[in-house]
């Protein structure tokens, strides 16, 4: 399968899909505001969700099943890595 571009679906991409409640058809509203300094859209820890019209794509309990798996599927915390100089090893002595 293969995105409207014609290219193969990312990571990312993916989980972009996944985390868009408009599948199941609702409607997301005030997720990002727009930063006036910094001149970028900030995401917003609360935002309002409410039933679309829109009929939806999937059910909301395999919506819900699908928000468990990754769930459970992230790390609970950032990996360390073992070396602390990033940049040691990468260049030649």
């Amino acid at each position: 399968m293969k995105t409207k571009n014609s290219k193969p679906f990312t990571h990312t991409a993916i989980l972009t899909i996944l985390e868009n409640p408009a599948y199941k058809g609702c409607i997301r509203y005030r997720k990002t505001k727009h930063h006036e300094v910094r001149k970028k859209r900030e995401k917003q820890q609360e935002y309002i969700l409410v039933q679309g019209k829109h009929d939806p794509i999937i059910s909301k309990d395999l919506f819900g099943k699908a928000h468990e798996i990754l769930r459970s599927n992230r790390r609970a915390t950032r990996r360390i890595p073992s070396n602390p100089h990033l940049l040691s090893g990468l260049l030649p002595a």
